[in-house]
């Protein structure tokens, strides 16, 4: 049955993570299957991670509802995707689409956001009205006319359209965010620096955080005044006690000289 055809697998599940698959709903745990129409759901302190079977990921934080609506694939290629997002916040890495015709979308209930390869954020505040409740069984489609609610989406890289319910397609650039209101009206303005949104966190099965990024090493680095493969000293012909007995000689002359020279005992690079 291709409804039974693996889209995907939660590589990482914290705290509390179901998977709602038609009305039965299940603790996740790591390595799971996901299929079309599965919803991901999150609680208080619950997050995931979901790699799909194309290489594109989503990280989901707390507090979030998200359906995988659909996901075809050729190979590793994909061809069409769509996460259906009720509530919650959630990063997307998502793979370039290499055929012409290839798309990805995530909805929201008052925006659509469709990508060729980018990574961004999304946030929707949970309805309050929904607040509490244990059980929930409305269909997105249901759930969108119901409850309109703001989007908030940030742009990390590439480039993404955001189609408005009046019909109307902006495109959003990196460092943007873009804040959609209830009656389909938006605003984009320059991401605060850091970000600005407050991203879910997801940790990898060592308990580290994940996507995070090192710093490039400074080219030559090394402390200047330390030894080692790295820093000036390390590469001349001095050492730290020559400079540190310089240093020092100096200091105790100050009284009693005027001008005082250092002639360096190693070589610059």
């Amino acid at each position: 049955e291709a409804d039974a055809v693996s889209v995907g697998r939660i590589i990482y599940a914290s705290g509390e993570v179901w998977v709602e698959r038609g009305n039965v709903r299940e603790a996740a745990e790591s390595g799971r299957r996901l299929l079309r129409n599965d919803v991901v759901v999150t609680g208080e302190r619950g997050r995931a991670k979901l790699a799909m079977v194309d290489g594109t990921r989503v990280y989901v934080g707390s507090r979030s509802r998200i359906e995988v609506a659909d996901y075809a694939t050729s190979g590793r290629n994909l061809l069409s995707g769509m996460f259906n997002m009720f509530w919650g916040k959630a990063r997307f890495f998502v793979n370039k689409l290499v055929a012409q015709n290839a798309s990805f979308r995530v909805r929201t209930a008052t925006a659509v956001l469709g990508v060729r390869g980018t990574s961004f954020v999304v946030n929707v505040p949970m309805p309050p009205q929904l607040e509490g409740k244990e059980s929930f069984t409305m269909s997105f489609d249901e759930f969108a006319r119901l409850f309109p609610m703001p989007v908030e989406v940030v742009q990390d890289t590439g480039r993404l359209q955001v189609l408005l319910p009046s019909g109307r397609s902006v495109e959003l650039l990196p460092g943007r965010t873009a804040e959609i209101g209830k009656d389909g009206s938006i605003r984009i303005h320059r991401s605060p620096k850091g970000g600005g949104l407050s991203v879910p966190l997801v940790l990898n099965e060592a308990g580290k955080p994940e996507g995070a990024v090192p710093l490039p090493p400074v080219p030559g680095a090394g402390h200047p005044f330390r030894g080692g493969a790295g820093g000036a000293l390390g590469r001349g012909r001095g050492s730290a006690s020559n400079i540190g007995t310089a240093i020092t000689n100096a200091k105790q002359n100050l009284g009693v000289t005027t001008n005082v020279t250092i002639k360096p005992r190693f070589v610059l690079p």
